[in-house]
């Protein structure tokens, strides 16, 4: 599944959102999508699309909107260091 993320630019005061699409690279993963009846492992794609384009953030939630499952809003956190 090829993921790609941008920060928003509808909520540009909120750095926090993210949106992340993806892209299917094989019949399974497009019937995968296509069925939509496998939340979790979808919802897993997006974990691994933060963790792999954004290693300084941890995804907090996924806001499922009408591009749901192909596109979706993520809200991120910052990890930030004590020191």
């Amino acid at each position: 599944m090829k993921k790609q993320v941008d920060f928003s630019t509808t909520k540009p005061q909120n750095p926090d959102i993210a949106l992340v699409k993806l892209t299917p690279e094989t019949d399974h993963e497009k019937q995968l999508l296509d069925d939509n009846t496998d939340a979790d492992t979808i919802e897993l794609y997006y974990h691994q699309a933060i963790n792999e384009k954004l290693p300084g953030y941890v995804l907090l939630s996924v806001v499922r909107g009408e591009l749901w499952p192909y596109a979706a809003d993520v809200n991120l956190q910052k990890l930030v260091g004590l020191g």
